[in-house]
């Protein structure tokens, strides 16, 4: 009895050295399939995790001598096809005239997005005050069903008057607020940099200039009588302060969207130009006026010979560019 126990505990030993050899054979098996899988495709987080458990398991069952670990072939696959892909792409990504198409395309529908809406918003701007003014004059404003000379008058003057004071608030307010205070730049910055999409945070500010000639109109277009009358043509001003800004900072000097023969006009190119060296923060940010940005570059020495040598360099690279 004694040696046919003996014989069953050799037995079970032996059976038990057996499962230690071939657990850590899979386990060597499972280590270099892990370095082969990993230096070819990368494994991904849950793939490692998943190859590495299986390792894990092999070093249990050699304490456990009871199980087994198994790493399938599908699973490997699987893995190298999911890593394989984003390098692909990344390959792709990578092609630099692939790159440049795909920034020619943004930059096309960025234009023809603004465009739409620089358009859109001059008609329906136009439409309205047209409109309104008629309607202002002839039902609001009307004496005995005729249009009062004074009032027409105060509409006129300070609708003009609006248009001049928005170029002298938009010079300081460009300094004091948007360059020198801290809240401003933090919104102002974003149009000294790489434009990312069609809009910037600087935007913000044509709507801001929008609030105070919304509300001078709304004043004027339901009261009659002079003070009424200056207060809409005040609010017509500013509004055309802003189509005009629009079209030549926006379009003209930055190229947000086509402006047709307004890019032709030699007053506007200087304009342009001088918008550009302010960009350039040559002269200490100068100019931060738009339409009078040459008369600002006057103040400085040497202003008016950058201004006259870029407007030579822009037109001889027109040039160039028309003829191929």
């Amino acid at each position: 009895g004694g040696r046919e126990r003996g014989g069953k505990a050799a037995g079970a030993w032996k059976a038990g050295r057996a499962d230690v050899a071939a657990a850590d054979a899979r386990r060597r098996n499972v280590g270099s399939a892990l370095a082969s899988v990993s230096a070819s495709a990368r494994l991904t987080g849950a793939g490692k995790r998943g190859v590495e458990g299986h390792c894990r398991g092999a070093t249990h069952n050699r304490i456990s001598l009871g199980k087994r670990c198994r790493v399938k072939a599908i699973r490997t696959v699987e893995v190298t096809g999911t890593a394989a892909q984003p390098e692909e792409s990344k390959a792709k990504d990578l092609d630099p005239s692939k790159r440049a198409a795909s920034r020619r395309l943004e930059r096309i529908k960025q234009r023809n997005m603004y465009r739409f809406l620089a358009v859109s918003s001059t008609l329906l701007m136009f439409g309205l005050a047209s409109g309104a003014t008629w309607f202002r004059f002839m039902v609001t404003d009307a004496v005995d069903g005729d249009i009062s000379p004074v009032d027409l008058s105060g509409t006129l003057l300070l609708a003009m008057a609006a248009v001049v004071s928005m170029e002298y608030y938009a010079r300081w307010a460009h300094k004091a607020w948007w360059h020198e205070n801290e809240w401003g730049w933090a919104l102002h910055k974003s149009h000294h940099v790489p434009r990312v999409g069609p809009f910037e945070d600087n935007d913000i500010f044509a709507v801001a200039n929008a609030v105070p000639a919304i509300a001078l109109c709304l004043y004027g277009f339901l009261n009659s009588g002079l003070i009424p009358a200056m207060s809409w043509g005040a609010g017509l001003g500013i509004t055309l302060y802003g189509w005009m800004y629009m079209f030549v900072h926006d379009g003209l000097v930055h190229k947000r969207f086509p402006v047709g023969p307004l890019a032709e006009l030699p007053f506007l190119k200087r304009v342009a130009c001088a918008h550009q060296i302010h960009h350039t923060d040559k002269f200490d940010g100068l100019p931060y006026g738009l339409f009078l940005g040459p008369n600002e570059l006057q103040t400085v020495e040497g202003g008016l010979e950058e201004l006259d040598k870029l407007v030579e360099r822009t037109a001889a690279q027109n040039a160039r560019e028309k003829s191929s």
